[in-house]
């Protein structure tokens, strides 16, 4: 899409041997957010750069009503890296309350007043940003965000900055988050005082690029090789500057980690209610996030806002390089499976005529015939029904959903010949789910429902955690194994093996798949780690930790 087409994503996308098309016949999107019935069409094979219902923080005011609310149920401690913050116009009366804390104090000492910063909740680039000192400079019914303004930011030079970094999600259930290694430290261009015009000077207090770049003192990067110099450094040339200076950077790294975990935790309750309304394949969605925080002079670490459709524009050499390893990694991380949707369209359509047809392997027999707990009609014309393999809950029914198709049929020659594309026509909106049987991988049984409900998360505490695993369960390990295995510069900071104990009490509920890739970055530390491995790809005996 136009409003979201920038050089370092085409570029990327063609060296990748991928060529541009319409309609329908792609295999990546990267555009504007869709509808949420347009999910409902995609195949197990094409990718989307958004997820439904991100807008949660991707708008400022959404942002941060989900972070304060989980502020209020976790406490300060564990948000600590929200401002204070009021939603305009019906926090109206608080912000006035807090204001007219400044009539009380000595109006000429700017330093001892509360400042805020009204921001638009749906703006860009700087746009519509002022601060205040007095509830009177505040227009009136408007929706805007009203911050506390950080009074205390850390300063090079004397100089503002702020980070802006980058992080990937590359599914939800099971939670999957990365961080790029790299990101953007940008300056402000007039000297950080407190001053009569103080309030006014919007070049002191603002790093956006496109409010800089207006000023006359505004130094552009002309070496991405130099990379400590001008209005606007790397994040490498900011870790190397601090750590020569004796500031603690690996502490406000582990923050900034920190800060993208806790807030993506904090909208994956609803998102995740969105993916189940209308998007059937779990990796069929990912996300670039641009995030910008700021530091102040105790290295604590603020959260100013999440872009979910940052600029990637290249103004700079810097810039170039930076976003282009940025985009490389990413589709290296999310992978892209080039199919023939003809054969894709045949295989589903088989698959229908096997439902409708009572799975009869005699008339269908170019697929082979699965348990489904359903058998063919007796005499009386209805069901009779597989006791041992019925659903008895929408729990069992939700753990023991499988794809309709869980592998990707083959590309075909004309399929090669048109450069990877995707062609043939679209398959049907949605497909009817059969709930199977599914084989257990420690001994190739299937598993009945009512053991299923034996498989909770409790047992994967236990050393043996493999043996109720199934393979859907292996599959989703091995799509996690796989993804890190070629994260180039991204760094997985979710799951982890202490993502569990660190962060499992913020989720509204608890999710086996998050626990369960937990436990496995947990088995790859121990001694026999590398029987894991042989027993998730070659199928070897069950090891234990």
């Amino acid at each position: 899409h136009k409003a979201v087409r920038h050089s370092c994503i085409t570029n990327t996308f063609k060296r990748a041997g991928m060529k541009e098309t319409k309609g329908d016949k792609w295999n990546i999107l990267w555009g504007r957010r869709l509808k949420d019935e347009e999910y409902m069409s995609l195949t197990p094979y094409q990718k989307v750069n958004h997820f439904p219902g991100t807008w949660n923080i991707g708008r400022k005011d959404n942002l941060f009503r989900n972070l304060q609310r989980m502020k209020r149920w976790k406490g300060a401690d564990e948000y600590y890296f929200v401002p204070q913050t009021f939603l305009l116009p019906g926090d109206w009366q608080l912000l006035a309350n807090e204001l007219d804390q400044n009539k009380k104090t000595d109006s000429r000492s700017i330093t001892h007043q509360n400042v805020y910063i009204i921001k638009p909740p749906a703006s860009s680039c700087g746009r519509g940003i002022y601060l205040v000192n007095d509830i009177a400079d505040v227009e009136k019914g408007e929706l805007t965000l009203a911050q506390r303004y950080i009074h205390n930011p850390c300063t090079i030079g004397g100089y503002k900055f702020d980070l802006r970094m980058y992080a990937c999600v590359t599914c939800f259930d099971p939670l999957r988050v990365y961080i790029f290694k790299e990101g953007l430290t940008r300056f402000a261009t007039e000297k950080y005082k407190r001053s009569e015009n103080f309030i006014e000077d919007r070049f002191m207090h603002l790093t956006n690029y496109s409010v800089n770049k207006k000023s006359s003192k505004f130094a552009k990067n002309t070496d991405a090789d130099v990379d400590d110099t001008g209005s606007k450094w790397s994040v490498t040339a900011l870790a190397r500057y601090m750590r020569e200076k004796g500031w603690p950077w690996d502490k406000v790294w582990e923050k900034i980690k920190d800060v993208i975990c806790k807030t993506v935790i904090a909208i994956e309750s609803a998102v995740n209610s969105k993916i189940a309304m209308f998007v059937k394949y779990r990796n069929s969605c990912y996300e670039l996030y641009g995030v910008d925080v700021m530091i102040d002079s105790n290295f604590n670490v603020y959260l100013l806002e999440i872009n979910i459709i940052p600029s990637l524009h290249c103004n700079s050499p810097l810039d170039r390089k930076i976003k282009s390893e940025l985009v490389a990694s990413m589709v290296d991380l999310v992978g892209i499976t080039p199919y023939d949707r003809k054969t894709y369209s045949e295989q589903v359509d088989r698959k229908r005529k096997k439902r409708l047809l009572g799975f009869n392997s005699a008339i269908i027999p170019d697929e082979p015939t699965v348990s489904t707990g359903v058998s063919p009609r007796n005499s009386s014309g209805k069901e009779k029904e597989d006791k041992s393999t019925r659903p008895t809950s929408a729990k069992d029914r939700e753990d023991l959903e499988a794809d309709e198709c869980s592998s990707g049929p083959p590309s075909s020659d004309d399929e090669k010949s048109e450069g990877g594309d995707a062609a043939g026509d679209s398959p049907p909106a949605r497909e009817v789910k059969v709930w199977e049987s599914v084989p257990c991988g420690c001994n190739n049984q299937a598993i009945t429902f009512n053991a299923m409900r034996k498989r909770s998360i409790q047992t994967l505490w236990k050393p043996n955690f493999i043996s109720v695993l199934t393979e859907e369960d292996k599959e989703v390990i091995r799509d996690h194994v796989e993804e890190t295995a070629k994260r180039g510069n991204y760094i997985c900071i979710f799951p982890t093996a202490e993502t569990e104990h660190k962060y499992c009490n913020l989720f509204e509920q608890p999710r086996f798949y998050n626990v369960l890739l937990a436990r496995w970055e947990q088995a790859m530390l121990a001694p026999n780690a590398e029987a894991f491995t042989e027993w998730l790809f070659n199928d070897n005996p069950n090891p234990k930790e």
